[in-house]
């Protein structure tokens, strides 16, 4: 039974550290391919790059858009999933109207 336990905890430690998300970015586009849905962002941390799907939704306020509408400069908030060993897919983004720069990130 002991043994039981320890190995449906180790299992579980395991998928949470392979199932890691970061649900949250926020950055400007830096360039986006429209054929591969590769969006490269630069962000507080640096340039990273993100993947659009065909289930990728995209707003501006209430306006639905299509990848082609997103620009260099442009503002985003992002949601996405993924895990450590793969690629980030972003699941929505919110085309940000402000023009306000970004804070600078402190520490928690």
């Amino acid at each position: 039974m002991k043994a039981l336990f320890v190995t449906l905890l180790l299992t579980a430690s395991a998928i949470a550290q392979t199932n890691t998300t970061a649900p949250f970015v926020r950055g400007t586009v830096v360039k986006l391919e429209p054929k591969s849905g590769e969006l490269l962002l630069k962000t507080p941390k640096g340039e990273h790059t993100y993947f659009l799907t065909p289930r990728t939704y995209i707003f501006r306020g209430e306006e639905k858009l299509t990848a082609d509408k997103l620009k260099p400069g442009d503002y985003l908030k992002l949601r996405v999933t993924g895990t450590q060993t793969s690629q980030f897919s972003v699941v929505r983004i919110k085309v940000d109207t402000n023009t306000v720069p970004m804070p600078p990130l402190t520490p928690p």
